[in-house]
């Protein structure tokens, strides 16, 4: 019977307060996103998922409703799996070497706020009056707005 496996970077859950749903003493968290999570963390909550390789009967998803901003998530992976925590520890590794785990993932949710926003900007004037009228300084007005969510 080989060891089982101590992830150094993951903590175990533990049960938040004022918490009432199903319990997972026996799982590592690995990361988490909320209602308000920003792009990056919109971003690296799906790419640690697909880096783990989705959901699996050891590697889950658990949505809880939450007071304050609606909603969490957070991917937790089974102390059985040994395979997928060592997995988990390098996910934390690499968020700790760079704030983001897939910069194409991160660069096309980007672009896709930019581009809603230019069109919504050009449908609706009237809702920007603050946005540029030139088009080189309108995309640069998008793409701060893009990098602040």
């Amino acid at each position: 019977m080989s060891e089982p496996y101590i992830p150094t970077h993951l903590q175990r859950w533990q049960r938040p307060d004022s918490y009432i749903g199903e319990q997972f003493d026996e799982y590592f968290m690995v990361t988490s996103r909320t209602r308000d999570s920003d792009l990056i963390g919109q971003s690296n909550f799906i790419s640690a998922l697909n880096i783990l390789g989705g959901e699996s009967d050891t590697v889950i998803v658990h949505r809880a409703s939450h007071w304050a901003c609606g909603w969490v998530e957070v991917i937790l992976v089974h102390e059985s799996d040994t395979v997928h925590l060592a997995i988990g520890d390098e996910i934390m590794i690499s968020l700790v070497k760079w704030i983001v785990l897939d910069d194409d993932d991160y660069s096309v949710r980007v672009d896709e706020v930019i581009t809603t926003l230019l069109n919504d900007i050009h449908e609706h004037p009237d809702l920007y009056p603050d946005a540029p009228t030139d088009e080189d300084e309108l995309y640069e007005y998008a793409v701060r707005y893009a990098k602040e969510l």
